[in-house]
């Protein structure tokens, strides 16, 4: 009996000081495993977040260049289409020049 008491005593002195502690660690406890948004749910929702914020910047400037082509196309239709897609007319040769940027090393 006198053993129980003093188990009992010195668990309450332990389970004093270490209150915090305890609390700490529940709370971790219950946030990574039981809360809705747990912690690794929402890591995997803040990376998930980074790729579509690329993609969206991705898709604005091809947007822009769109927008671009159509307004190329309003304006000139045929040096539109011999520019981006070849043509040409039945007589006509065509000279592809690319400007190419050499690496200096």
């Amino acid at each position: 009996m006198k053993r129980s008491i003093q188990i009992i005593s010195s668990f309450h002195i332990w389970l004093g000081r270490y209150k915090y502690l305890l609390v700490t660690l529940s709370f971790l406890c219950y946030m990574l495993f039981f809360d809705q948004y747990r912690i690794p749910v929402a890591i995997s929702i803040y990376s998930n977040l980074a790729s579509l914020e690329q993609e969206k910047l991705n898709y604005q400037k091809l947007i822009v260049k769109v927008r671009e082509d159509k307004r190329d196309i309003e304006n000139n239709y045929e040096k539109f289409a011999r520019e981006k897609y070849y043509m040409s007319r039945s007589d006509e040769d065509v000279f592809i020049i690319e400007n190419q940027e050499f690496k200096k090393k």
